[in-house]
């Protein structure tokens, strides 16, 4: 037997080889962590009130007057409300520790 390989036998093995060297848990499935769930805001949750506004996970809602968290994952689609400006569009509707679960019906 010939001890090269076909070419494209050769360039098979060695897409195998490269994928199993930079994403060993996507090739083999060894290991592989499913990231956790986002967390759920609707529950209860470890909210400190003193937390400063500036700090990551806090967005401005734009013209809404509000300023709300949105955890790391950013997959949960819910917004805690950390901030309301009084005679913003969203005072007296929206309150400070409401969770935001969609907007329209969506």
């Amino acid at each position: 037997m010939n001890a090269i390989l076909p070419t494209r036998s050769w360039r098979a093995a060695f897409l195998v080889c490269a994928c199993a060297a930079l994403c060993p848990n996507v090739a083999w499935g060894a290991n592989s962590k499913v990231p956790p769930p986002p967390p759920d805001l609707t529950k209860e949750h470890n909210w400190d009130p003193g937390r400063s506004l500036k700090e990551p996970g806090f967005y401005n809602l734009g013209p809404t007057g509000m300023v709300g968290f949105i955890p790391k994952s950013g997959k949960g689609h819910q917004i805690f409300v950390a901030k309301v400006d009084e005679g913003s569009p969203a005072h007296g509707k929206i309150q400070r520790g409401d969770v935001l679960l969609g907007v329209a019906g969506e």
